[in-house]
Formats: C-alpha cells, structure tokens, sequence
C-alpha cells in the first residue's frame, strides 16, 4: 500500500514540473504578445490562469492576473485592469515573493498615474522602489526611478525628474539594456520639450526612435513619433508634425493602444486649429473626447476639453467656450495641477470679458491671481524640498566581519599579509568616507549658496513688479480715465482703459518670465509712456530705433522701464514741451546694445530738485537686478548713465548704455 502511495506521489510531482514548464513557455509567448496582439493575449492567459487554479499554483496564479492587468491597461480599460491588479496583489502571501509585490504595485501605480491620479501613483512607485532597492535589483530599481521622474515632470519639479531619469539612464547603460536606454532617452525628450529647449528635445527623442526602430518596438515607435510631432509643431513647422501624428496614429490604431491614440487625434486637432481649418480640428478634439471619456482618463479629458474651449473661442462661440473651459477646471481642480488653474481661470475671464460680463471676468481674474501667488510659494518649497525622495529607505551598513583565528594556520606571514589587507581595505573604506564627506559638504553649500542666490533674485524680481506697478502709477491714471468718463469723452476713455488693461497684462505675462523678448519689453514701455503722459498732461515724443531681427531677442523684464521713468519725473520735470525719449537698439558682437537717451535737464540739476522730491528706488533695484543675474548665470549685464554735452559744454540731456548678452529665441 505504502509502496502505491509514493508511486502516486511521484506521478504528482512530475505533473507539477510539467506544468511548470508548460506555464513558462506560454508566458514567454505571452508576454511578447501584450501590447501588440492584446485579444490573443487575454485568451491565452485566461488558459494560464485556469490551469494554474486547477493544480493551485499561486506564481502562475499572480503573473496570470498581474499581466491581464496589464492587457487592459493598453487596451485603455482600465477598470479591468484594477480589478485584475487587486486580485494578483491577494495571491501576492501565498507566493512568498517580495518582487511580485513590487511589480504589482508599480503597475497600479502607473494606472493610477494615467487617470490623474498623480499623488496615488507617486506612492506606489516609492514603496516598489523600497522593495527593489533591499532586493539590489539593478533592472527594477531603473524602472522605479524612471516612473518616479514621470509623477516629477507632471508636478513641474524639473530638477528631481532629471536627477532620477539619469539615474535609471545610467544603470541602464551598465547592463546594455538598449529598450530601456530608448525609453530613458525619449522621456528626457520629452523633458526638454516641456523645458523649451526643442533642439535638444529633437535629439534626444530621434536616438529613442532609432533604437525602437532597430528592435522593432512599435509601441513605443508611436510615441516616439507622437512626441517628435508634437515638437515640431511648438517650433511652427506644421508639415512635419502632421506628418510624424499621422504615423503615430496608424500604429496605434495596428496595436490598439487607445491611450496614446486619444493624444495623436488631439494633437493633429491643436495642429488644424492652428491653420484655422475649424472642421478637421473639431473633429480630432471630440475624437480624442470620446476615447478618453472611453478609458477613463481624467488628464487626457482635462486636456481635450481645454483644447475644445480655446476653439470655439477662437471662432467666437464664447458659450460652448466657457462651458468647455469650466468643465476642463473641474477637473483641473481634482487632480490638483496649479499651473492649469491659472490658465483655465485667465482663459474664462478673457471669455466673460467677450460676452461683457464684467463682473465675472474680474472675479476669475481675482482667482487668477491668487492662484499665480500660489505658484510661486510652490516653486520656492521645491527648491527645499528636493533631496526628500532621493532614498525612501537605505539600508543598515553592514558590519564588517572579523575572521575567526584558524588555529591550524602556522605561517606567520600569511597572518601578517591578511592584517595588512584589512588595515589597507579600512584606510581606503575610511578616505572613501572622508573623501564623500567633503563632496557631500560641498555640494550642501554651493547648494545652499545658490538658493540664497534665487531667492534674492526673486525678492529683487518682485520688487520690481512692484516698482512699476507702484499704486500712485495706477490710481492716478484710473483718476485720469475716470475724468474722461465723467466729461463723456467715451473714445477717449475707451481706448486709455484698453491701454491700461493691456499694460497690466503685459506686466502680468512676463511676471511668468524670467527673460521676455525684447519686442514685449517694448511694447509695455510704449503703453507705459502713453499713460505716464495722460497722468501727467505732458506730451513726450518716443523715439524707437531697432531692426526687425532683434525683436525676437531676449532680455530680463523690466530693464528699460526704471530710466524711461527716471527720464519723466526727473529729467522732463522742469520742461513743458518738446520732450523727446530716443531708444537705439543694435547688435555689437554678442552683446545688444540699448541706449536710451532724452533731452531733459541732465542728472546733476536733476539731483538737486529730486531732493525734494520721494526718493526713486528703481535704478538701484535694476541695478541690484543685474549684478545678481550675473553672478547666478556666469554673463555680463551692464549699464552706463552719462550726460549728454554739447559743444559749449552745456548738459543736453542723459544718455543711459545698457549692454546685454545676446540670448536668442
């Protein structure tokens, strides 16, 4: 009988290898089949995961649902996929393997991550790290940092999402893992997009595609090419970004990858907007609506709705605009992205100013900026905050183990050569730790250094804004607009107001700078000298001498408003008429000269009337402004005032030198 029993035994533990065996080459062809053959892979996993029930084994159990979940994640269903991601989590115990666990929750994570559920998902991925991290899984450990750096480039905190993606990049390399060095090269692609710098977004993004290309990944050839296309049509070259979509979209569309497909028929519709074909750009905006309403993306919804709203604007449909838009906030306000708040509120006041409700215009620009002041809080915790995700947990350093004495050991020096071993491999251990101490230190203070640095920047920056938007500016030329209303001049204050309302927005849009262009820089002076001449009925000619070119050059904001002012109140202060302002802006070598010059009374009899005058803070802030911009980028800003002389000797006015570093667009 005994003898039956191990026979039965024996026959059991055979069938189990074989189905063992069996699972490993059907997941093996599975796994190559997920994203490309999505249907094929779910019957044959639902085949795995049935058989693996029968005899009970819980791996194939859990790698079963864990890739079904995947499945429905391309496929963009994802409500199956977190029901079939829960599921594999409870087997997770059973199994007694610590990685399943990482991989299950990094996959939840990047669900979460894809619905907008950016603070969700950022957990996920730290505790799939901590895991990797005490397995010293070199491959997963890549992959953590790089969904990491993805929550980070969606939260705008641009240095940690590097510092992570060129982690991963680097462990990648180590292991010559090229799928996985194209993925980290397309994502600081798409870094360098959201950065501005589209040449370098080019070249990163081209290397990801090669790569996909040569391994024959067309998932991740569409969004290579959706990436590439949505570059170009940032650098206006509209032709090539349809091009690369159109490509995009027929590959998604093979492989069914809903996702990425709602984001191609969104960008080919940003890109007939642009051309003004409203049909096609309507039809790819709703496309890409009913995909994501589809799969349950709340970003890509947010984001398609914004685009809906910015096009019945733009043909003056400003009710479906406005309801777009408020819908495309709703959502905005659920995910918790600041940045587009803002926008979205500015947009629907824009909106309600069309409509002449002026009312509601004013209150959502009130909430504008209220959320622009929360920005900049942000942007400034960032700064301190950047070293709390580098490591969620180290480990304990190890002890080092004293060998014990071999007592059978005889030859003395074999015993010394050991000890000289282990007091050299101490002394290297503890310069290694001297060494990385000091680098450590360093790096804390030049850090520490530069954050001073910005934040005196910033102080200096809003001073300013300030400056140039001091309250007596302001009341004194809404008193001014309002005696024309009083007197029934409507021309008159109706084309001031309108003035005022663009100067304001202008200060406004480049507050978001921290260089503009130099025709922006212009164009507020210019509104700023009309209504500085309504405030004060004085008439003062402006005198503009640059070329074309140059206008697209870039400069930090607010340079020349402090000596156009200084020009008003001090050097035209005692003249009547003929007050000109002349400014000569050109090109010498790498630098932009900007010269300004006006015919006042010069700055030595200026000096003696501003005596009695309050005091003028804005050269020295402009001054302060430069000397800092300097120090923090390494360049040279300058500025020279001198009195202009005529041949007699006598003052004809002051002439200010500004010399700038040419940046371009």
């Amino acid at each position: 009988m005994r003898k039956y029993f191990y026979i039965i035994l024996l026959l059991i533990n055979i069938t189990a290898k074989s189905a063992e065996e069996d699972f490993k080459i059907l997941f093996d062809r599975v796994e190559s089949m997920s994203q490309t053959k999505p249907d094929s892979a779910t019957l044959l996993l639902n085949q795995i995961l049935n058989d693996a029930l029968l005899i009970n084994n819980e791996e194939y159990i859990y790698k079963s649902l864990n890739e079904l979940g995947v499945v429905a994640y391309y496929i963009g269903d994802y409500e199956k996929s977190l029901s079939y991601f829960m599921d594999a989590k409870s087997h997770i115990n059973r199994t007694e393997n610590p990685d399943y666990l990482a991989t299950v929750q990094s996959n939840i994570g990047t669900l979460y991550k894809a619905i907008g559920f950016y603070d969700k998902a950022l957990k996920l991925y730290n505790d799939a790290l901590i895991i990797d991290q005490e397995n010293k899984d070199s491959v997963k450990i890549a992959v953590r940092l790089n969904n990491i750096a993805g929550i980070y480039v969606i939260r705008g905190k641009y240095d940690l999402a590097i510092e992570s993606y060129q982690k991963a990049l680097e462990i990648d390399q180590r292991m010559n893992n090229e799928e996985a060095i194209a993925i980290r090269y397309g994502n600081i692609g798409v870094l360098y997009y959201r950065l501005g710098d589209f040449d370098l977004s080019i070249e990163f993004l081209d290397k990801a595609l090669q790569i996909d290309k040569r391994l024959g990944n067309h998932f991740n050839t569409a969004i290579r090419l959706n990436n590439i296309g949505r570059t170009y049509f940032n650098m206006n070259r509209v032709e090539e970004a349809v091009d690369f979509y159109k490509q995009a979209i027929l590959i998604n569309k093979l492989v069914g990858n809903n996702p990425d497909l709602a984001v191609g028929y969104r960008n080919l519709g940003e890109t007939f907007l642009l051309e003004n074909n409203k049909d096609s750009a309507s039809y790819y905006f709703n496309e890409a609506l009913k995909i994501s309403e589809k799969i349950g993306s709340k970003s890509q919804k947010q984001k398609v709705l914004n685009s809906l709203a910015k096009l019945y604007y733009q043909y003056k449909y400003f009710d479906k605009a406005l309801s777009y838009s408020i819908k495309s906030l709703e959502i905005a306000k659920d995910l918790r992205i600041i940045n587009e708040q803002a926008d979205l509120t500015r947009f629907i006041s824009d909106v309600y100013r069309e409509k002449e409700d002026y009312k509601k215009a004013n209150q959502f620009l009130n909430i504008f900026f209220e959320l622009r002041d929360s920005v900049y809080k942000i942007n400034v915790q960032e700064k301190t905050e950047k070293y709390k995700i580098q490591y969620a947990v180290e480990k304990k350093e190890k002890e080092i183990e004293i060998l014990e004495k071999d007592q059978q050991i005889r030859n003395s020096k074999i015993v010394f050569q050991r000890w000289i071993i282990w007091i050299v491999l101490i002394l290297a251990v503890l310069i290694i730790i001297v060494l990385l101490s000091l680098y450590r230190n360093r790096a804390l203070k030049n850090r520490e250094e530069r954050l001073i640095l910005e934040n005196e920047l910033n102080l200096y920056m809003q001073k300013a804004y300030r400056q140039q938007m001091n309250p007596h500016f302001i009341f004194n030329t809404l008193n001014s607009i309002q005696s024309f209303i009083l007197k029934n001049e409507k021309e008159s204050s109706s084309i001031y107001l309108s003035k005022f309302a663009q100067l304001m927005r202008i200060i406004l849009d480049n507050s978001n700078y921290e260089l503009i262009t130099v025709e922006s820089e212009l164009e507020a002076i210019k509104l700023y000298l009309e209504l500085e001449q309504l405030r004060i009925e004085k008439k003062i000619k402006i005198d503009i001498i640059v070329e074309d070119y140059l206008l697209e050059y870039k400069l930090p904001p607010l340079i020349f408003q402090p000596f156009i002012e200084n020009s008003i109140w001090h050097g035209f202060l005692q003249k009547e008429d003929n007050c000109i302002i002349h400014i000569n802006i050109v090109e010498e070598g790498r630098n932009l000269v900007c010269t300004i010059e006006d015919n006042g009374i010069g700055r030595e009899a200026a000096e003696k009337l501003k005596k009695k005058e309050q005091k003028s803070y804005g050269l020295s802030i402009t001054k302060k402004r430069l000397e800092l911009i300097n120090i923090r980028n390494k360049i040279d800003n300058t500025f020279e005032i001198e009195d202009i002389v005529g041949v007699e000797q006598e003052v004809l006015g002051v002439k200010v030198t500004i010399n700038l570093p040419l940046i371009e667009m």
